[in-house]
């Protein structure tokens, strides 16, 4: 990039080649620098999913409560059904592009014409091979692509969505904490029994408050 006010911009130059997104530099550094982001990026989002994960686990194996056990259950079970409607959605999604992609194959066996129907698929590649000879290349490779694509941001997706249930979950709990502060026929429980059982309530649900915040800004 040359032109008269190029001093002024060189600095944008210097910061985006720093994380590979100059788009001016040789493809090579380019994609080194793209794969060593993305590497590096991986790396780090493991570590969370993975501290993610351990924290639903304790939060687990800490409630002993049937009741708030039960909410827990409500709120994965939910999540559970949906990634299942959606991982079905994607399957007869993908099913169904591959059904399209072989209609010219199809109606060529049926209804043969003079000249073979014109073969392309729907994302453009380029192996500097003719298409309509290796048609079944390009066709696995978008097979391959999509599978790829898809259920990378299904996976990603309703994990995310995962944690944030779970995270409603703890808040609901420490809802209904709150709410219970006061036991039921407080006439019949004695007044220091009864101010133990509301620390005890509220300590809870602040607790279970904190730890849920927690999880939510990791």
């Amino acid at each position: 990039m040359m032109f008269s006010g190029e001093r002024y911009y060189n600095i944008y130059r210097i910061l985006l080649t720093a994380i590979g997104l100059w788009p001016y530099q040789k493809p090579i550094i380019m994609q080194v620098q793209y794969v060593f982001f993305l590497g590096a990026y991986c790396f780090i989002l493991l570590f969370q999913v993975k501290y993610l994960l351990k924290q639903i686990k304790l939060d687990w194996n800490s409630i002993e409560d049937n009741s708030e056990i039960r909410i827990l259950g409500k709120y994965a079970n939910e999540n559970r059904l949906l990634s299942l409607i959606l991982s079905f959605v994607v399957a007869f999604t993908i099913f169904f592009i591959i059904i399209i992609e072989l209609i010219p194959i199809v109606l060529d066996a049926v209804t043969p014409m003079n000249k073979s129907r014109p073969r392309k698929v729907k994302i453009d590649f380029e192996f500097f091979i003719d298409e309509q000879q290796y048609f079944y290349v390009y066709l696995i490779n978008e097979i391959i692509t999509v599978l790829i694509g898809i259920f990378t941001i299904l996976a990603t997706g309703s994990l995310s969505f995962a944690f944030i249930r779970h995270c409603c979950a703890t808040f609901k709990i420490a809802s209904n904490l709150i709410e219970k502060t006061v036991p039921k026929h407080t006439l019949q429980i004695p007044s220091y029994q009864k101010t133990h059982i509301m620390c005890q309530r509220i300590n809870r649900a602040v607790h279970i408050h904190r730890k849920s915040v927690q999880l939510v800004f990791t």
